[in-house]
C-alpha cells in the first residue's frame, strides 16, 4: 500500500511540474513574440496551438519558419497548429496552418494550410450575416414578372421586415403594384401579404438559397370603353430562389409559384 501512495505522489509531482513547465513556457513564448502572436496554448495531445497575429499571417512562409525555429526552441514537441482570422468574427480556425518540427535538427517545416473563409466570403457574408445579428430589420425593392395562360405583366414590389432567428428565418410584410394602359383599356393589380422563408448558409459561395411561403390579399380593377370591373382575391404561394450577399445587403433571385408563375429579382438593404 505504502508503494501505491509512492507512486501516486510521484504521478502527481510530476504532472504539475509538468503542468507549471508548460505555463511558463506559453508565458514566455508570448512575452517573447507579441509582434506575432496572440495566444497559445498546448494540447493533451501533445500539439501547440498558437492564434497569429496579421503581422505573421502575411508573411512568406520562409520568414515564418525562421520565426518560428527561433521562438520554439525551447518547446520539445513536434505538431504545431497556426490559426488566425480576420473576418470581423474573432474565432479561431478559419485559416489553419500545419507545421512540424525536427526534434534533432530544430528546423520546422509547413506540411499545408487551409481557409475555411474564402477571401471574398471573409469580404462580404460573415460581415452582412453579424449585421443581421445585430440589426435584424431589412428592406428589400425589385421587380416581378408574372406568366400565366393569358397574359404577361411586370410588377413593382416590395418587403420590409426582420429576421426571428440568427440568420435563418424571416418574416415580412410584402406589398406589390402592377398598371397597365392600353388605348381605353386600362388594368391596375395590387396586392398586400406576408411572407416567411428559411435559409441554408453556403459561405463557400457567398450564398443563402431559401424555401418559403406567403399570403397576399389582392385587388384588380379595369376598365375599357364599355365598362369597368373590381374584384378582389387572395393568392396562396410557394416561394422559391436564393440570396447573394454583395455591399450592403443580398440581391435575392427567386420564384413564386401559386395559381400563375412569377419571376422576382431585387435587393434586399440591411438595416
Amino acid at each position: 500500500m505504502k508503494a501505491i501512495y509512492t507512486a501516486i505522489l510521484m504521478c502527481a509531482c510530476y504532472y504539475s511540474g509538468f503542468a507549471q513547465s508548460s505555463n511558463t513556457f506559453i508565458a514566455d513564448f508570448l512575452s517573447e513574440n507579441t509582434q506575432y502572436f496572440e495566444d497559445a496554448r498546448l494540447k493533451e495531445d501533445g500539439s501547440l496551438e498558437i492564434k497569429a497575429k496579421e503581422t505573421f499571417a502575411n508573411i512568406e512562409s520562409g520568414k515564418k519558419s525562421a520565426i518560428l525555429e527561433l521562438s520554439l526552441k525551447k518547446w520539445d514537441g513536434e505538431i504545431i497548429f497556426i490559426r488566425s482570422d480576420y473576418s470581423e468574427h474573432n474565432i479561431w480556425g478559419y485559416k489553419t496552418e500545419l507545421w512540424t518540427k525536427n526534434k534533432h535538427t530544430g528546423l520546422v517545416s509547413l506540411i499545408g494550410n487551409w481557409d475555411l473563409n474564402s477571401a471574398d466570403v471573409s469580404k462580404f457574408q460573415p460581415k452582412q450575416l453579424e449585421t443581421i445579428r445585430k440589426h435584424p430589420w431589412f428592406f428589400y425593392v425589385g421587380g416581378q414578372a408574372n406568366f400565366n395562360d393569358d397574359d404577361f405583366s411586370l410588377f413593382l414590389n416590395a418587403r420590409i421586415g426582420a429576421f426571428l432567428y440568427k440568420d435563418w428565418w424571416d418574416v415580412a410584410l410584402s406589398g406589390s403594384y402592377s398598371g397597365n394602359a392600353r388605348g381605353e383599356n386600362t388594368m391596375t393589380v395590387s396586392e398586400l401579404g406576408v411572407m416567411t422563408k428559411i435559409y441554408w448558409s453556403i459561405k463557400k459561395y457567398n450564398l443563402s438559397p431559401y424555401i418559403g411561403g406567403g399570403l397576399s390579399w389582392g385587388y384588380t380593377f379595369s376598365s375599357d370603353a364599355d365598362n369597368e370591373n373590381e374584384e378582389g382575391y387572395t393568392r396562396e404561394m410557394l416561394l422559391l430562389g436564393t440570396s447573394w450577399y454583395v455591399g450592403p445587403g443580398s440581391w435575392d433571385f427567386g420564384l413564386q409559384i401559386s395559381k400563375d408563375f412569377n419571376v422576382t429579382v431585387g435587393y434586399t438593404f440591411l438595416f
